[in-house]
């Protein structure tokens, strides 16, 4: 199995600068990395969707990626494989992580939240997120849930 991460700069103004995704392999099957296609979620500091489509991740370490669909977005968070199309696992940078600790109930997508719960699960199973980070995450979102 494939894994994905976003590795992405920020301007000044918190407006993306470069946007990347790398890939990996798990270390379960055959270490080759494949072709993927993905939609990424940008959300903003207001936990508003703003959403890159149809990325296609090649079979290499690294897919440079167009944003100009989410130009002038101010990050807050970056989810890849937000729709869940795309056969990998996802990983998240701490800054997306941090966001989505207090604020992954604001985010009105119940799909995207759907994924994100998953793949954070994921990532705790995969030791790449504390359980403490996780519990914090349950104890400050779970209540406002309406899809569980």
């Amino acid at each position: 199995m494939n894994i994905a991460a976003v590795d992405y700069e920020l301007n000044e103004d918190g407006t993306l600068k470069a946007l990347k995704v790398k890939q990996g392999c798990d270390l379960r099957g055959q270490n080759r990395t494949r072709l993927h296609k993905i939609d990424i979620a940008v959300f903003d500091h207001d936990a508003k969707l703003h959403s890159i489509k149809a990325v296609v991740i090649q079979a290499a370490d690294e897919t440079v990626v167009d944003f100009s669909a989410v130009a002038g977005v101010k990050v807050a968070a970056i989810i890849p494989n937000y729709n869940d199309e795309g056969y990998l696992k996802s990983t998240f940078d701490q800054r997306s992580l941090d966001f989505l600790e207090n604020n992954l109930h604001k985010i009105e997508d119940k799909l995207a939240r759907g994924a994100y719960w998953r793949h954070l699960w994921g990532a705790v199973s995969d030791l790449k997120v504390s359980s403490s980070q996780y519990l914090k995450t349950v104890v400050n979102n779970f209540a406002h849930e309406d899809v569980f």
